[in-house]
């Protein structure tokens, strides 16, 4: 018998038969008194097919937490043209999903989540990746350079909620000087509706610049300048007439433009042709670019203009505070349980298949209890391995070492109530009743117990051929490795707790 997939069966029903299959192999008093079942889901990343499958277990193996952060910086790019960009420096769990980032920068800046965009930029470039399946670290480790941007303000553009549910086009913006073939600053990046008129995206481009352009209209030698851009205006007509002013301006200087908005096609012999986007009501940005869902167009600026005065590369250090509290706390066995059930990516060397895709995956993986048994068996993980292991931002092995953190653990009231997925008749609340010491390192070392006497409640100490009564404050130390735990008010050969 095989194991036993969900296939989106109720989790009750399918634990019950992975249950009655592990029973007709495997029936004995042993498993009756000291057999769980563990829950084990897995979501791949690309088709996100999810498998849930039921397995039992005898020893419940926990990570002792141990915990670290990475630090990077992520430029912030604000959708209020008056806000320079912002470069801000975040500590995070390098394990965790790639996202946390656009948390932490909400966290920060009181942005929705919703409202900003994680992007990687190349040669001042968005390039096309799935970061849904990356982590903060390799992010960090990318090529690309991390940026963020507000896609969204409710100043002007209303309900998030109803802005998200638009019809919309990404429109990535590169700017260049005259016919040069680099960009001159980092690619700018909006969502525009699908259905607006060229003159409106004429509008639309003009407002994610218009803070560089003021700088045009700055006082010299005390003379006021003829115009000035009021770039913490957001109403429509002052950008439009802006907008104007700096059209017939544009038409008093060499060549006739101060920029232009073109889109590339290709020509004869695959040569790049660069064809100007009208600026037009009569016709709608769909017109030109049916079905599209990602645009980009190129702002190309009049050779005469000194651009290092509009300022398109100037940012800020961000003012806000991201410091991450040093460890100091001193770890329970509830530590241990959270870190188990954590969701983790599996490691490159450790894929899943997903019968779906038909590949190996780098799956979303996470683990539950969710039948416990009468006498329960915790191990506690103080051996590491040759390499590392880690659960979000806990790393609980590597080299061949030893972990003598020491973990807390009640000699009576464990309560695992929150960390049974399956029903029980009784509460899920253990007592102690002996523990296994290791003293020493991985090459060699001396193992001892502590058992508590069923019938004197008295605790004694185990050492080769020595015993001696052993005071209760004494048996919680750092040498704990294997914890024996029996349910409260379970008799002999009742079987398990959960029903």
């Amino acid at each position: 018998m095989g194991t036993v997939e969900s296939d989106d069966r109720p989790d009750d029903v399918v634990a019950k038969q992975s249950w009655e299959n592990h029973i007709k192999r495997n029936q004995s008093i042993i498993v009756d008194l000291m057999h769980g079942q563990f829950k084990s889901k897995l979501i791949c990343p690309d088709c996100h097919k999810i498998s849930i499958t039921f397995d039992p277990f005898m020893t419940l193996s926990l990570p002792i937490p141990h915990i670290t952060y990475t630090t990077m910086f992520i430029f912030l790019i604000y959708k209020d043209p008056s806000k320079l960009p912002d470069k801000i420096n975040l500590t995070l769990d390098p394990t965790s999903p790639a996202l946390s980032i656009l948390q932490k920068v909400s966290e920060l800046t009181s942005i929705p989540e919703e409202a900003l965009e994680l992007h990687l930029l190349r040669n001042q470039c968005l390039i096309t990746k799935n970061l849904n399946k990356f982590t903060v670290d390799q992010v960090k480790n990318d090529e690309g350079m991390p940026f963020v941007y507000q896609i969204h303000d409710k100043e002007v553009d209303g309900s998030l909620h109803e802005f998200l549910k638009q019809d919309k086009i990404r429109l990535e913006i590169k700017i260049y000087q005259d016919m040069g073939n680099e960009q001159i600053t980092f690619s700018r990046m909006i969502y525009i509706p699908l259905k607006i008129t060229l003159k409106e995206l004429h509008l639309r481009i003009y407002n994610v610049i218009r803070g560089n352009l003021a700088h045009l209209f700055t006082e010299e030698d005390d003379k006021t300048p003829p115009f000035s851009i009021n770039v913490t205006d957001p109403n429509p007509k002052v950008i439009a007439k802006e907008y104007e002013f700096i059209r017939k301006l544009g038409e008093e200087k060499k060549d006739n433009f101060i920029y232009e908005v073109v889109f590339v096609q290709k020509g004869d012999k695959n040569k790049d042709e660069l064809v100007i986007i009208p600026n037009i009501e009569t016709k709608q940005i769909g017109d030109l670019f049916p079905e599209v869902k990602w645009l980009t167009l190129r702002l190309i600026f009049n050779n005469g203009l000194n651009l290092e005065g509009l300022k398109f590369n100037k940012c800020l250090g961000f003012e806000g505070t991201n410091k991450v509290p040093k460890d100091q706390r001193v770890y329970s066995l509830y530590d241990c349980f959270d870190l188990f059930t954590k969701p983790e990516i599996l490691d490159e060397d450790n894929l899943w298949y997903c019968n779906k895709c038909k590949e190996h995956k780098q799956a979303t993986k996470k683990m539950d209890v969710y039948k416990l048994p009468s006498v329960l068996i915790l191990h506690l993980k103080r051996f590491k391995t040759s390499r590392v292991h880690s659960i979000g931002s806990f790393f609980f092995s590597g080299g061949s070492s030893k972990i003598t953190t020491l973990v807390d653990f009640p000699l009576e009231g464990l309560d695992l109530s929150k960390y049974t997925l399956g029903k029980w008749e009784e509460p899920p609340i253990y007592d102690l009743f002996a523990v296994t010491n290791h003293y020493g390192s991985l090459g060699g070392g001396h193992y001892t117990a502590y058992a508590k006497s069923p019938l004197k409640k008295l605790w004694y100490d185990f050492n080769d051929s020595s015993v001696s009564r052993q005071s209760p404050d004494e048996i919680v130390t750092s040498a704990g490795y294997l914890l024996f735990y029996k349910k409260r008010e379970v008799e002999k050969g009742s079987g398990s707790s959960n029903s």
